[in-house]
């Protein structure tokens, strides 16, 4: 079974692009990371791919056949990265 198709998946931030994935497909029996230094976009896929307001123009074709939920780390505040700090 294919839970997530994406197809196209570009973004754009004032004209410029900041991300484009032609294929990416999660099969049944897949364990998926998203892994990358702080600010490169991961939230902001993860985000995009489950639905959330993002401030970015989105095209692309996204199919979703499951339910996503994003887990936090837990860490104390003095190793948290730049972005989860700034969200406090």
């Amino acid at each position: 079974m294919e839970y997530l198709k994406i197809n196209q998946l570009l973004l754009e931030y004032q004209g410029e692009k900041l991300l484009y994935a032609d294929k990416l497909n999660v099969q049944d029996g897949q364990r998926i990371g998203l892994i990358g230094n702080n600010g490169t976009g991961k939230t902001t896929l993860f985000n995009i791919i489950s639905q959330k307001p993002v401030a970015f123009n989105v095209t692309g074709q996204i199919q979703r056949n499951c339910q996503l939920v994003m887990v936090s780390q837990i860490i104390s505040y003095g190793k948290q990265s730049g972005g989860e700090r700034e969200r406090q």
